[in-house]
């Protein structure tokens, strides 16, 4: 999951709530990729980023890590970093090459005071909501399998998202039958942007050339100069 927090919004808040929601939360700071490969990946933690470092390397990692068996090899040994990660950053994630198989969220900048939680609050939460969770956890695991809805008009890697959603959700199908429609607005969100890419442009400008029909070739050249008109 990727949630944009510009400046004003209650990121320390979310920060604060998602400790106390999620399953063995850990909350890193500026995380790097040496820090990936140290963590007690045994432990099976639900990582809470708050803006982890930008390098091509450490995205690259989160990215194959949101999938099973996608292993990293470090120095003698091999670490499996698969598991869910909540990443909360000041910039949006289309802007990176982590976009992809993520749910986006955007917190909305606040104009009052929204102080963080208090130690009694955290712990309230923590006692109403952890049991509750492992409960649902424990009592529905061998019924998880995958949804029968249709994600056909969305991108293959929220069709997978829609359908990692809609197993965990047992016993409603009503509910179920909900996720595709939500996720339909991030699709159309995706397509825009993917429009709007540099290589979608160039194939544009190639596909003009194809259809205008009067030239047996094209240079690099007449490319170039037609990329800026689309």
């Amino acid at each position: 999951m990727s949630i944009f927090a510009p400046s004003g919004s209650p990121k320390t808040r979310i920060l604060q709530l998602l400790s106390k929601v999620c399953r063995h939360p850990l909350c890193l700071v500026g995380l790097t990729r040496r820090d990936l490969l140290r963590l007690p990946w045994s432990l099976a933690p639900t990582l809470l980023l708050d803006e982890p470092d930008s390098k091509h390397g450490v995205q690259t990692i989160l990215r194959a890590s949101s999938q099973r068996g996608m292993n990293v090899a470090a120095g003698n040994r091999i670490v499996d970093l698969f598991g869910p990660k909540i990443i909360i950053s000041s910039k949006p994630l289309s802007e990176t090459s982590l976009d992809g198989e993520v749910v986006h969220l955007a917190l909305i900048p606040t104009s009052g005071n929204m102080p963080p939680f208090e130690k009694t609050e955290e712990e309230e939460i923590a006692e109403r909501f952890q049991a509750r969770l492992l409960g649902y956890c424990l009592r529905n695991f061998n019924n998880v399998g995958v949804p029968k809805f249709n994600v056909s008009h969305l991108r293959h890697p929220l069709q997978l998202i829609a359908q990692m959603l809609g197993s965990v959700v047992v016993g409603d199908k009503k509910l179920q039958a909900k996720i595709p429609p939500i996720l339909a607005i991030q699709n159309e969100e995706d397509c825009a942007e993917s429009a709007r890419s540099f290589d979608c442009v160039v194939i544009e400008a190639l596909l003009f050339f194809v259809h205008e029909g009067q030239q047996s070739k094209v240079r690099a050249q007449q490319v170039a100069e037609k990329v800026p008109d689309l």
